[in-house]
């Protein structure tokens, strides 16, 4: 930040101010202003770039309002007027004109004994000609500074939104993920596991067996034959393979002129089975049922 140091000055110590002194001072709120106004326009700033600070706007019925532009860390102000009439394929340029301030200022006489024009007013003209030749840019190519801050202010309110809709579906998607483990986890079949036969039941080439996944199915398999007796117990299933009720269950079996039989399958995991032949054999395959 430029700050001039008055602190030497006292009533009886004088400070001739040089030409830099007044650039000076013209550089220290020029500063000023151009960090204020990029602040507002934010990282998408040209300095070949015109923004259009207020007004400029259309008035019927072919005037622009009174404005002002700032261009590469000045402003210029606009008096409002005329816009051009363009004639193919001439556009709408946007100049800097210089005048001057005459009241009580230009001319000024110097030291000299010449005159200097010293008291300059840039300001902002139209004129009508070839696209890409005014002292600025075409007037087509003016953002307007309040639609940018708008712009920038609705883009960071979608950011936020963004952000926030994210963070929510992130949420929902951990939500689905626990719901997505319980179903693996219910689907995880435990391993086959051996039936213990009852006396007088042998197991077959594939020994019986059960086994339950997560959702409290179970799952039988192999075959028994009644080898000795008539007992009608086949086996009897631990706790984890019992139903909760009494089930009547179809199973294959090589009884002559039978193709199925029934089995009971009771709560306490005693398997009952109508055959009471030696050598008849029953298969479990494919019997299922849930222990709870």
């Amino acid at each position: 930040m430029k700050i001039l140091d008055t602190s030497p000055i006292t009533s009886a110590v004088g400070f001739p101010p040089k030409s830099g002194t007044w650039n000076f001072l013209q550089l220290a709120y020029q500063e000023c202003v151009e960090s204020i106004i990029r602040n507002l326009i934010g990282s998408g700033y040209s300095t070949s770039a015109g923004y259009i600070l207020w007004g400029m706007l259309p008035s019927p019925p072919s005037s622009l309002t009174a404005g002002a532009i700032f261009y590469n860390g000045k402003i210029y102000l606009y008096p409002g007027g005329l816009v051009p009439v363009n004639l193919f394929p001439d556009v709408t340029l946007v100049n800097i004109s210089q005048s001057q301030y005459t009241t009580n200022a230009d001319p000024v006489l110097f030291t000299d004994s010449n005159n200097y024009n010293v008291h300059n007013i840039f300001s902002i003209s139209l004129s009508s000609g070839t696209s890409g030749t005014g002292g600025i840019c075409n007037f087509s190519a003016l953002i307007r500074l309040e639609s940018y801050a708008m712009l920038r202010g609705a883009i960071t309110t979608l950011q936020f939104d963004t952000s926030t809709l994210i963070d929510a579906l992130q949420v929902e998607i951990d939500a689905l993920q626990v719901e997505i483990d319980a179903l693996q986890a219910q689907n995880t079949f435990g391993a086959w596991t051996n039936i213990t036969m009852s006396a007088g039941w042998t197991a077959g080439g594939n020994p019986p067996q059960y086994r339950t996944d997560g959702m409290g199915r179970v799952y039988l398999r192999g075959q028994a034959t009644l080898s000795s007796g008539s007992g009608a117990i086949t086996t009897t299933l631990p706790t984890i393979a019992r139903p909760t009720q009494q089930m009547y269950l179809p199973c294959y079996t090589n009884v002559s002129g039978t193709l199925t039989v029934n089995v009971v399958v009771i709560s306490a995991g005693n398997i009952f089975s109508n055959l009471l032949t030696v050598g008849e054999i029953i298969s479990l395959d494919g019997i299922t049922y849930l222990n709870s």
